[in-house]
């Protein structure tokens, strides 16, 4: 959604999830996430790219709600094992 409110640069607040209603580790992450895309700490961490097994979000680029939702834009911004999770452009 869009938003005003300081804790957002981007003044977008979203979160973009895949997963399961039960969780199912180490399938998904203990909410049942198996990939998810959110800025919940946009203001002190950035946008955050979530993906089972791992714990610990990879911080990403921000490329816009359109590219997001469409698979395509984001970038990791730190080395990751699963830097073939991570997206990239097109």
């Amino acid at each position: 959604m869009r938003t005003d409110r300081n804790a957002y640069p981007s003044r977008w607040a979203y979160k973009l999830h895949y997963g399961e209603t039960e969780p199912d580790p180490p399938r998904t992450l203990d909410d049942g996430t198996i990939r998810r895309y959110d800025n919940s700490h946009e203001d002190t961490k950035g946008h955050e790219l979530h993906v089972a097994p791992e714990p610990d979000p990879d911080i990403i680029t921000f490329p816009g709600m359109i590219e997001l939702w469409n698979g395509s834009g984001a970038r990791s911004r730190k080395p990751s094992s699963r830097s073939s999770d991570a997206i990239t452009p097109r």
